[in-house]
This record gives structure tokens, sequence and C-alpha cells, in this order.
């Protein structure tokens, strides 16, 4: 099984900058991270409810990809850069970022306590 041509109503072409934008705000504005995949699918699901027939419609868009292991990546680096200017609150503590395997440290611990 592949791709049913018979069944798409339209392809929908998003350039990487409309990609890219709509990824980073995504994750300012509403607070999710996603691969640059899915911030596609926000973009054209966006423009396609912009259409005057679209108008009373509801529009939905499958997110399919998470945006973690682009964190490091030069795709979030301005978003990163945010984050590092904000001030921090009094009395806060900075921390170093966590690595996968002290989280699934953290998991096992926590998980072993629990029983």
């Amino acid at each position: 099984p592949g791709l049913d041509i018979a069944v798409v109503d339209e392809f929908f072409r998003v350039h990487d900058e409309q990609a890219l934008l709509t990824l980073h705000g995504l994750t300012r504005k509403e607070g999710l991270v996603v691969c640059p995949a899915a911030a596609a699918v926000v973009f054209a699901a966006v423009e396609t409810a912009k259409r005057p027939e679209m108008d009373g419609c509801l529009v939905v868009a499958i997110l399919s990809g998470r945006g973690d292991r682009y964190l490091s990546s030069w795709m979030f680096q301005p978003l990163r850069a945010e984050c590092a200017s904000l001030p921090r609150p009094v009395g806060s503590v900075a921390r170093q970022p966590l690595s996968r395997r002290s989280l699934t440290n953290r998991r096992s611990k926590s998980s072993s306590n629990d029983r």
C-alpha cells in the first residue's frame, strides 16, 4: 500500500522558510515543540483555513512528529538565544540541561520508589 492519489484533494507546497517561521511561532505562542514537517502541515492548514470557501469550516491538522530531537539543531537556535537572554528570577539557580541518560535514570529511580 502506498499513496492513493485518487483520494488526494490537493498538494500544498510549503517552503522551508514558511515551515521554519511556523515552527518558531508554534513553540513561542503555543508551547508546541514539533518537527519541521509538522510545522509545514500547520502552515498549510492555516493557509487553507484563510480561503473564502472555508469560512465556517473546521480545518483539522494531524501533527505526526515531535521536535525534541531538533532542539539542539540550528532550527531552534533563535529560540535558545531568546531563552538565554531572559532575566532569571531572583534566587533561581542556573542548571545544566538534563541529558537523555539522566532523565532515564530519574525515571527508573522514581518508578522503583513507587513500588
